[in-house]
């Protein structure tokens, strides 16, 4: 399947999803366990989070440190 076709099929079913990259992924860890992320980062997140083990295995050990660091401070 071309890249053009696959494009066309996500507009045809109105549900084009908007990729972001490890590296943007990377940049929005933090907020996203802050939760400063607009419900549009949020949603561009997670879709990336969801496909991409690499990313998820390096968001696991800060949502951890972060939230447990936040119970200490309690």
């Amino acid at each position: 399947m071309t890249k053009g076709r696959r494009s066309r099929e996500r507009k045809q079913n109105g549900k084009q999803k908007e990729k972001i990259t490890c590296k943007e992924a990377a940049k929005m860890v933090i907020p996203y366990i802050e939760e400063q992320l607009s419900d549009y980062e949020l949603r561009r997140f997670v879709n990336h989070i969801q496909e991409c083990p690499d990313c998820r295995e390096e968001l696991e050990p800060y949502y951890i440190v972060y939230k447990g660091l936040m119970q200490l401070d309690e």
